[in-house]
């Protein structure tokens, strides 16, 4: 019987990348992301798939509604899931120049200047794109508040703000995906997140005159847990410090 193939890194962070990417529910052998991969790197769709759910078994923020991924995780796996957790940055970049065919995620940049600044922008775009993608696979397409189900009408928005602290840029536990709506009355501190989850809205928006019953109507409403990487309540009190004159 001749040998079982290594997994090369390379092949590993494509895997991982799928893990992350897509909701558990897609990743198997017919999805057109893991025949993707596979004819890429050579090998079936079932056992990319296997590879990519290996991945789930590692991950406390799953795992820990009851569910489990498969359990063949390699040391190897094990490792490269290791430095997702502690040096997510560095391998976002070395991930990133890896995928195959990630979508097209719109991101506002000023225009760059010089070799430094363009190479400071391809990062920013590889680490948006990259957290957008995360984020977007962990509530599987769907706002966290309303369950709008329009992926173009959805944004995955951070927490505590990119430009607030560097170390939490990639990291999905500080996104949430909201409708359009929801996202930018977040951002602009009118709409927050209690200690139990629950939307809660600005005063200025329950004045009589501001015409806001889309968003009043939907103050109590509990955050929808996602399927994993669920928000860090720490990073939600930030946002609600942040912002609490207006409450």
């Amino acid at each position: 019987m001749a040998a079982q193939r290594r997994w090369t890194r390379a092949e590993q962070l494509l895997a991982l990348e799928l893990y992350l990417s897509l909701p558990f529910g897609r990743l198997h052998r017919t999805a057109p992301e893991v025949v993707a991969v596979a004819k890429e790197i050579d090998r079936t769709p079932s056992s990319v798939a296997m590879k990519a759910c290996n991945f789930a078994s590692l991950d406390e923020s799953f795992t820990s509604s009851g569910r489990a991924g498969l359990e063949g995780a390699s040391a190897a796996d094990r490792a490269l899931w290791q430095e997702f957790l502690h040096d997510r940055d560095r391998l976002v970049e070395e991930m990133e120049t890896r995928v195959l065919a990630a979508p097209p995620v719109e991101v506002t940049l000023q225009r760059p200047e010089g070799p430094t600044e363009v190479t400071r922008s391809v990062r920013q775009r590889r680490r948006q794109a990259f957290f957008a993608r995360v984020v977007r696979a962990a509530y599987a397409e769907s706002c966290a508040v309303t369950g709008l189900a329009v992926a173009s009408l959805n944004v995955a928005s951070h927490i505590i703000p990119w430009a607030e602290n560097e170390a939490r840029r990639t990291d999905p536990c500080n996104g949430l995906l909201l409708s359009a709506l929801v996202d930018r009355a977040f951002d602009r501190g009118l709409v927050a997140f209690d200690e139990r989850s629950r939307l809660v809205c600005a005063k200025r928006l329950k004045e009589p005159t501001a015409a806001a019953s889309a968003l009043v109507s939907l103050e109590g409403t509990t955050l929808r847990a996602p399927e994993k990487f669920h928000p860090d309540p720490s990073a939600l009190a930030w946002h609600r410090e942040r912002w609490a004159e207006n409450f």
